[in-house]
C-alpha cells in the first residue's frame, strides 16, 4: 500500500510502521466485490515490499536506527472507492516477513520475523486515516504521537491508530505480544 506514508510499512515524521498480511483477506474481498452497477469497482493489485529506512533519533528509539525488509511480505490490496471514484478504503494482506533493524551509530542489529497479517485503512470525512492491523505489524510512535514516543516495537495481535490530517498518530488500541526493538539493538 502506498500513499507516502504506506509501503506494507508506514514511513514518515511521527509514524506508525506496519508491517502486515493474512489469509483471511480472500473471502472478504470476494463478498465486498460485489458493488451496485453504478459504483466505481475495487482495484486489486499486488503490493511491493519495501523498508522502513532510517528513522533519526527522537523518531522511533531515542538514537537513530535503520529498519530494513530482509524478505517476505509481498500481498495483495484492494482499494476501494465511492460513486465520485474518492478512495474510502484500502484492505491490504501480506506474507510473513524478516525484518532488520540496526542501531546506525553502534551497528548492533536485530533480525526480527514477523508473521502474515492483514490491513484496513478507512479515509475518514475529517481527514484522519483510521487503520487497524491483525497479525503482524512493526512500528514507531514519535515524540508528537499519543502515546508520545520515542519508541518501536513489532506486534503480533491486534493494532489501531488514527492518523491525523497534520501527521500524529493515536494508537488506540494494541494487544498481543510486543517485542521493544529500541532495547533489542541499544
Amino acid at each position: 500500500m502506498t500513499n507516502g506514508r504506506f509501503g506494507r510499512a508506514w514511513t514518515g515524521r511521527s509514524a506508525v510502521m506496519l508491517a502486515v498480511l493474512a489469509l483471511v483477506a480472500s473471502g472478504v474481498v470476494l463478498v465486498m466485490d460485489r458493488a451496485p452497477a453504478d459504483a466505481v469497482p475495487p482495484l486489486h493489485e499486488p503490493t511491493t515490499p519495501s523498508g522502513i529506512g532510517v528513522l533519526p533519533a527522537g523518531v522511533g528509539c531515542s538514537f537513530e536506527v535503520d529498519i530494513e525488509l530482509v524478505s517476505g511480505d509481498q500481498g495483495r490490496m484492494v482499494t476501494f472507492f465511492d460513486h465520485e471514484g474518492n478512495v474510502t478504503r484500502i484492505m491490504g494482506t501480506a506474507r510473513p516477513s524478516v525484518w532488520s533493524v540496526t542501531n546506525t551509530a553502534t551497528g548492533k542489529s536485530v533480525n526480527v520475523p514477523l508473521p502474515a497479517g492483514h490491513q484496513t485503512v478507512t479515509f475518514l470525512p475529517d481527514g484522519t486515516t483510521h487503520i487497524e492491523i491483525s497479525g503482524g505489524a512493526i512500528g514507531n510512535q514519535g515524540p508528537t504521537d499519543t502515546p508520545a514516543g520515542p519508541f518501536a516495537f513489532t506486534n503480533v495481535g491486534r493494532l489501531i491508530v488514527n492518523i491525523a490530517p497534520d501527521n500524529t498518530g493515536t494508537l488506540l488500541a494494541l494487544s498481543g505480544h510486543r517485542f521493544d526493538l529500541c532495547a533489542a539493538v541499544a
